[in-house]
């Protein structure tokens, strides 16, 4: 077996991007946060549309493979004509696709980009056969957003890594989120576990500041613990220290994406055995050149062109927290 090996588990999508123009909505903010309105009822113009495919698993293999990992995905599609074409996506991508199950329907998403920020309507088939995927040996294991029904992948990841000693990188979902006690367990077998501020707010503790938040993850048992916090950085942990990561200033044209680039780098640069500040500042470059292209993988990176544009990032530097 190659010694860079990894298969991501999760979902992907079939991405309709819709671009509207500024004046054809409002955005109105409060304490609350943001929200997009439209007039209720009319036709509202689109500027631009764009097809693509997208989803944790498909985002993070095509980023993985593109900074010289071998990659394979298991994953389950439709049937029908959208289910092979995200299959020939994969497939022109370098992605192994011998996992990749068909059930009726594929997962579908909306995007709308409104003033640079994206909102996303998804439609994931409800009870995916997830217990239908066999995972075959490999040295990492990316579990990526994955629907109702995917904690039936849990004993069959903690199975790979006590067989074959597999590496786990976790970039939990919307699901997984709101039923982490299911998912809870796999973060002792983590590599690197990875969420973003509101996410660790969710699951790990919104009373407890961000050092203590890592160190929460860490004592669960992560090897490497990332906390994400968009245009303010990162923050990472590999045991007692704690560090902050500066962003890499971009211009924000779509940032579907940035997660999944960032998450993937991360996980590539410890496979290539980088370490966790270093991989860390793969996935800030990889991000950043992500939401300056549309789609969720569009501006994806490959490693020489990370590792030039990190050693001309002035910025791009650690601080202990």
């Amino acid at each position: 077996m190659p010694e860079k090996t990894i298969i991501t588990v999760g979902d992907v999508s079939c991405d309709h991007t819709l671009e509207i123009d500024e004046e054809e909505a409002m955005l109105a903010c409060s304490g609350d946060g943001c929200a997009v309105s439209f007039k209720y009822g009319e036709k509202i113009p689109v500027k631009k549309i764009y097809q693509g495919f997208g989803g944790g698993a498909l985002n993070c293999a095509i980023a993985l493979s593109k900074l010289g990992i071998e990659v394979a995905i298991a994953t389950i599609v439709g049937s029908g004509r959208e289910g092979q074409d995200i299959i020939d996506f994969l497939a022109t991508s370098k992605i192994k696709t011998a996992q990749v199950f068909k059930e009726e329907k594929s997962n579908q998403s909306t995007i709308v980009l409104y003033k640079n920020e994206r909102t996303i309507f998804s439609y994931h088939v409800p009870a995916r056969g997830y217990d239908e995927i066999a995972l075959p040996q490999v040295n990492w294991l990316y579990f990526a957003s994955a629907g109702q029904g995917s904690e039936s992948l849990v004993g069959k990841v903690t199975s790979s890594v006590e067989k074959h000693q597999t590496k786990i990188a976790f970039n939990p979902g919307s699901w997984q989120l709101r039923n982490f006690n299911h998912f809870r367990p796999l973060v002792k077998h983590c590599e690197v576990f990875v969420l973003n501020r509101s996410e660790a707010d969710e699951v790990v503790g919104d009373n407890l500041k961000v050092k203590e938040q890592l160190q929460k993850m860490i004592e669960w048992g992560a090897r490497n613990a990332v906390i994400t916090d968009g245009a303010s950085g990162a923050y990472l942990c590999a045991g007692e220290e704690a560090y902050h990561l500066n962003a890499l200033p971009a211009r924000v044209i779509d940032p579907t994406g940035a997660g999944d680039s960032f998450s993937a780098a991360i996980t590539a640069g410890l496979m290539h055995g980088e370490t966790l500040e270093e991989s860390a500042k793969w996935g800030m470059v990889n991000a950043a050149s992500v939401i300056e292209a549309i789609g969720a993988n569009g501006g994806l990176l490959t490693r020489s062109e990370i590792e030039k544009i990190k050693a001309g990032a002035r910025t791009l530097k650690t601080a202990k927290i």
